[in-house]
């Protein structure tokens, strides 16, 4: 049975407005905590344009204001939002946006489990850091990598949350600490900068739908997180709604999971993720068409000295894996073989002189243009190969 597509922000904001009046009228007999934080990026490449015009003189045009709150309203019932400003290059234009804004009940609590139900915008569980892609502190890096973040691809506020409900649960079964997310969206049409990212500016006379939107993790924290390992899935459908009179109607289906494993050691820790997507096309011009592609990293990061620390990453991802050099496609197109994949070499440094501020500097050497943000290079076709300079300064409080 379908299912009436609800206006993408009513549920969001009437939690959000929920959270805030009861917040502001009762402040001082609640628990509350306000945070805010703001980034700076700067990016110097050759080859292909990242977060902006980047080739030539570089480019300052990624930057994140951000500004959030909890606000306990019970024992059991937490309040939580966040407004935030963000603009990376032309795959990220949107601006000022409600980031999330959820209601959280915990059902049940104590030492050995937990288990609880979220309403409103709802942070998307998805890999290791989907959830904290919002702040720079929290990530591994300047940028999550693109071979399962899909960083360059303008699907940011797609994947990061939507609006719908969330359940929750954790339970200690000896060294071992389980717990299960698992998220259903409402249908939502994207709006007019989102389609757009998308469709990577190009105009087309159709509406676009997301549909059955779900996503799920299993993890698994073993010996006080020592280790870790998870598995997610991300499921959801486009369905493409033409304008009157436009002879285009179609759909597709897209499937994500994510294999994660980390090991933290007291100095350094060792990361790596794998991803591989089924997508399924069908639609008036080209009938039904599908395909799998995959990606991964491998990361590590060590702490120097008291706050330095470095990041070495190698990431890789293929348009199609079964075809991880491109020839097969340049071959039966006559395209450019270097579009179907893309390798990453990334080396960083972070300096962490106090809790509030916080610099990074990445180097990346990029072979491949499948990882390069399309709308950053509509004008210039990019490089085989490209190097990429990323320096980042953020505050927080």
């Amino acid at each position: 049975m379908s299912r009436k597509a609800v206006p993408s922000s009513r549920i969001a904001r009437a939690c959000g407005a929920t959270a805030l009046t009861l917040a502001a009228a009762t402040a001082q007999a609640l628990d509350y905590q306000v945070h805010g934080f703001a980034a700076q990026g700067y990016s110097l490449s050759h080859g292909a344009n990242f977060d902006g015009q980047s080739t030539g003189s570089g480019s300052t045009d990624y930057y994140e204001l951000g500004l959030n709150g909890a606000v306990a309203l019970t024992a059991d019932l937490l309040a939580s939002a966040q407004v935030l400003d963000r603009r990376a290059g032309a795959t990220d234009t949107e601006g000022v946006r409600l980031d999330y804004a959820q209601l959280d009940y915990r059902a049940l609590s104590s030492s050995k489990y937990n288990a609880g139900l979220r309403l409103g915008r709802v942070r998307n569980p998805y890999g290791f850091y989907s959830e904290a892609r919002d702040v720079v502190f929290t990530r591994p890096g300047i940028d999550l990598p693109d071979s399962v973040y899909l960083e360059n691809a303008g699907l940011r506020s797609v994947l990061f949350s939507r609006d719908g409900v969330q359940w929750y649960g954790g339970i200690e079964l000896g060294q071992h600490y389980l717990t299960l997310v698992a998220s259903y969206a409402l249908d939502q049409r994207l709006s007019s900068k989102q389609q757009l990212q998308v469709l990577q500016e190009m105009q087309l006379p159709i509406r676009i739908k997301v549909r059955n939107f779900n996503a799920e993790r299993l993890e698994d924290e073993w010996n006080g997180g020592v280790l870790k390992f998870a598995l997610s899935h991300l499921g959801t459908n486009l369905l493409l709604e033409p304008d009157p009179g436009a002879p285009f109607t179609g759909d597709a289906s897209f499937n994500f999971w994510v294999a994660s494993v980390r090991y933290n050691a007291r100095r350094f820790s060792l990361t790596g993720e794998y991803q591989v997507e089924f997508e399924k096309n069908n639609n008036t011009l080209f009938g039904t068409v599908s395909q799998s592609s995959d990606g991964f990293y491998l990361q590590g990061e060590y702490q120097i000295v008291p706050h330095w620390s470095a990041l070495l990453r190698y990431s890789a991802e293929f348009a199609n894996r079964h075809d991880r050099d491109g020839r097969q496609f340049a071959a039966q197109t006559g395209g450019d073989r270097y579009s179907q994949f893309a390798h990453d070499e990334t080396i960083g440094v972070n300096w962490l002189p106090t809790p509030h501020w916080g610099l990074w500097v990445e180097f990346h050497l990029i072979q491949g243009t499948m990882s390069v943000p399309g709308d950053d290079n509509i004008s210039a076709a990019p490089l085989d190969h490209s190097n990429l300079l990323q320096v980042m300064g953020a505050y927080r409080f």
